[in-house]
């Protein structure tokens, strides 16, 4: 069976991503949800698992999106979303703040799998069902 992971990793000292505790279920649980019904990439990449990593880096200004890296003998396709060192100064108990950080994920996602055909609107509704959960969660 096919899986999709997201991944964190923090490449600077003293640079962290303040919302992965927060937002990692949610994101992750709603990309599962339509992974298997995309039929781009399951085209090139038949019975491949797909992952996120979604990185820190001291100097990244603007956001960077790298891969695929694609491992044929273990069945993976990842690629890296390098985001803006400004995340660092994102409040996570802020509700603007979380949908800024949600924005930026899920714009590299959508950059990564245009090369698939999934739909960048489809991308966008996945986001939005993020915001949504996460600022009920944060206004209670």
């Amino acid at each position: 069976m096919c899986i999709l992971y997201v991944s964190y990793l923090d490449l600077s000292v003293n640079l962290g991503n303040p919302f992965i505790s927060l937002t990692h279920k949610p994101i992750v649980n709603r990309l599962r949800s339509r992974f298997l019904n995309w039929k781009g990439f399951f085209r090139k990449y038949e019975n491949y698992n797909l992952g996120f990593i979604v990185a820190t880096k001291r100097g990244i200004r603007e956001l960077e999106v790298k891969g695929p890296s694609v491992s044929r003998k273990m069945k993976l396709v990842d690629f890296s979303i390098f985001l803006p060192e400004k995340v660092e100064a994102l409040n996570p108990n802020k509700a603007e703040d979380i949908n800024s950080y949600l924005d930026l994920v899920f714009l590299g996602i959508s950059m990564a799998l245009a090369k698939y055909q999934i739909s960048k609107v489809e991308i966008e509704k996945i986001n939005e069902e993020c915001k949504r959960e996460l600022n009920g969660l944060n206004n209670k």
